[in-house]
């Protein structure tokens, strides 16, 4: 009996049928400095043009991540299209910490067994968000793992590159004593705490509700803008580890510095966890308490300002003070 690749479950000809659809989407974030097209084996970024951009002595900046197990319950909800943004969302708000512009991300999809439609709103998601990044999708990659997901399964993962000037990167060593820090306003939990959040509703014996499910926060593009307006000299994306456990990754060695729990509104996704009987101090350190990202500036309410003149709704909720470490009052 003659054996196929099809017949243990990979659609090789449905992938490639994909590909004119992933260069369209590749197309619409294209940035001048992409070489080349979608559909070879990389993607290529002329980094010629950052001199004319303004950068002395740029540096490249990277980083990876996923949705996590957000993942399960946007498939089963049919938000395959937010899964990948939330790819995007997590990478280009992780680069932005170090004051780094976001110049080009490649996708990782893999799918237990090959469905074009969802395919095609995963890499909508990756694209729109991408676009509203700044960034240029360069290329990517469909893996089909027949038998080693669960039926229907899929992930997604991307990688990132942005690019900073050395002289100008934000990190702990601009901060200093008395600066205050701005929250911007969080979309939802994000894409952390999720394993929580479907052990509960298993328990509850009910799908996970549309507001924990809102696409992630996109910061980048605003911050980096109003940051020509107000200096800032450190910001901390809150994903895993809460508030305290990210803010605390951009302090001075022996630097204190505080969140005030009452300077922001409390979101109603969050009083609809702790409904559910998660701990309070579970819902600033699992999840982001409200807030998406953290800004260390010495002009709070100039930034506040500046932010919202961009869209984004931000308060002052804290200040570098006190003892050593970050914590939340």
């Amino acid at each position: 009996m003659t054996r196929t690749y099809e017949g243990s479950g990979v659609d090789q000809a449905g992938a490639d049928a994909l590909i004119p659809f992933f260069a369209k989407q590749a197309a619409r974030t294209k940035r001048l400095e992409v070489v080349g097209d979608v559909g070879g084996f990389a993607g290529g970024f002329s980094l010629e043009r950052l001199a004319d951009l303004g950068y002395r002595r740029p540096a490249l900046v990277v980083s990876t991540d996923g949705v996590g197990t957000k993942v399960e319950p946007l498939r089963a909800a049919g938000r395959h299209s937010t899964a990948g943004w939330d790819a995007v969302a997590m990478n280009v708000d992780d680069v932005v910490c170090v004051g780094a512009e976001p110049l080009m991300l490649v996708d990782y999809v893999s799918v237990e067994r090959l469905d074009q439609d969802v395919v095609r709103e995963i890499v909508t998601g990756v694209a729109d968000a991408c676009a509203t990044a700044g960034c240029s999708l360069v290329g990517g990659e469909t893996s089909q793992h027949p038998g080693l997901l669960p039926p229907d399964g899929y992930d997604v993962v991307a990688t990132c590159v942005g690019v900073v000037d050395v002289d100008r990167a934000w990190g702990p060593d601009r901060v200093q004593t008395g600066d205050e820090i701005v929250g911007l306003a969080a979309t939802g939990p994000h894409a952390n705490g999720f394993s929580l959040i479907r052990a509960l509703v298993s328990e509850g014996g009910v799908p996970v509700p549309d507001e924990l499910l809102a696409p992630t926060g996109i910061y980048c593009r605003a911050l980096l803008s109003a940051a020509e307006e107000v200096p800032v000299h450190a910001a901390a994306h809150v994903t895993g580890g809460g508030i305290a456990g990210n803010l605390s990754r951009v302090l001075p060695d022996g630097a204190g510095a505080y969140v005030d729990r009452q300077a922001w509104p409390r979101p109603g996704w969050m009083e609809l966890l702790l409904g559910w009987g998660v701990a309070e101090t579970e819902a600033y350190a699992t999840f982001n308490g409200g807030l998406g990202m953290l800004a260390v500036t010495p002009e709070g309410e100039a930034l506040v300002r500046a932010l919202a003149g961009r869209g984004v709704e931000a308060w002052v909720v804290g200040a570098l003070e006190g003892p050593a470490g970050a914590h939340l009052r």
